[in-house]
């Protein structure tokens, strides 16, 4: 086949969950013998190979108070012209932005991420209007979905009222980390880790505030934030942080800003456990990758975490939203060795058979079939085919 993805952080280029995702999906359909495209929309203009894998990104200069429609518009427009210019056979697109909203001329599959309008409802903010009516405009133009949980699923239709998918799945994306760094400079030998955007909703503050608990009882320990920081309320989080756990503990605090995913890999690895409250993901792969490391973790009740974490089995499940059961939980993990030694070997095992490479690209494939034998768009070519035959 020829399946188009569509990328604005395809890697080398800075990226997040999604460029990590996309392109190891890519190289996955590679090495099974499809051709891959990637599109994408940046400030400037490239093409370049992922091995055989084709980059495409159109640049789109910015116009104030214009671009959040013109590059949309614009990014659309040059996807159609690559359908017809490739023949691609099906295109998938993430959910964010909404960056197809009409037909393009083949097939599109959705995959449920986290849409933008989500994300600021669950902030307590108010959509951006241009955001909204592109995720909605594009859920509706597309009825085939592929959530990443069971909760992706829920959350989209609960965020777009009377939006629903003509057919949907859920499919798990795998976990295939690279190799932990063979050696990581400052970094304590007895730690605590927090992974991803330092941020309130991801719960760097309950961690801060669980911390205070858990620094005091245990004098050598340390607390590690691995992730870019962001800013609450024009104050930067880490400010916060410090502020929350005092002048004495806050010595005991390393904030290592964004690290590569080899450092984060090797940071699970040496940690005694990762904790991660957050109230914002859909999937929540950071966890799943601590899991695979052996690494034991504490998460939220709540969203998709208890899909794959098991309740005292792979792991812990608190309420996001109370620092001092997050304390206890880790007192739990850091005074019971062979408690905390069970909780990393029973997630790993249950991570390494739950989302293989394998699994989930014969289920994504199964799918791309399903939708290709049931478009309009492959009944149309079958048609002109058997009339030219």
């Amino acid at each position: 086949m020829k399946i188009a993805l569509l990328c604005n952080e395809y890697p080398p280029h800075p990226h997040g969950g999604i460029g990590t995702f996309v392109q190891e999906f890519a190289r996955a359909l590679d090495g099974a013998g499809h051709q891959v495209y990637i599109f994408g929309l940046r400030d400037v203009a490239e093409e370049y190979s992922d091995n055989q894998i084709k980059i495409k990104i159109i640049g789109g200069r910015r116009i104030k108070g214009l671009s959040w429609l013109v590059r949309r518009l614009r990014f659309w427009l040059f996807v159609r012209r690559q359908v017809k210019i490739y023949g691609i056979d099906i295109i998938e697109t993430t959910d964010f932005m909404g960056p197809l909203p009409f037909n393009v001329g083949c097939p599109v599959v959705v995959r449920l991420h986290l849409t933008s309008t989500a994300m600021a409802k669950q902030k307590d903010l108010k959509p951006h209007f241009s955001n909204l009516w592109f995720e909605q405009r594009q859920l509706r133009s597309h009825g085939a979905w592929i959530a990443m949980s069971r909760y992706a699923l829920s959350l989209t239709k609960d965020t777009f009222h009377g939006v629903k998918p003509t057919r949907s799945a859920i499919i798990h994306p795998p976990v295939d980390p690279p190799s932990p760094a063979s050696s990581i400079e400052g970094v304590p030998h007895n730690f605590v880790l927090y992974a991803g955007f330092v941020e309130k909703r991801k719960g760097a503050l309950v961690v801060a505030t669980a911390a205070r608990q858990f620094l005091h009882d245990n004098p050598t320990l340390e607390l590690v934030y691995a992730g870019a920081i962001l800013s609450e309320d024009g104050q930067p989080v880490d400010e916060i942080v410090l502020d929350i756990l005092g002048p004495d503990l806050s010595k005991r605090v390393k904030f290592l800003g964004w690290v590569d995913r080899p450092t984060v890999m090797a940071l699970m690895r040496r940690a005694r456990l990762l904790l991660f409250p957050s109230l914002l993901e859909t999937f929540g792969l950071v966890v799943v990758e601590a899991m695979l490391q052996g690494c034991p973790v504490v998460v939220s009740d709540s969203g998709p975490f208890p899909e794959f974490v098991r309740d005292g089995e792979t792991g812990l499940l608190i309420d996001p939203e109370d620092p001092e059961a997050l304390a206890t939980a880790a007192a739990r993990i850091l005074n019971d060795q062979s408690f905390a030694q069970a909780l990393g070997q029973r997630g790993k095992a249950y991570v390494t058979d739950f989302f293989s490479r394998e699994k989930h690209l014969r289920e994504t494939l199964d799918y791309y079939g399903a939708v290709l034998n049931t478009s309009p768009h492959r009944r149309r070519r079958n048609a002109t085919l058997a009339r030219i035959s």
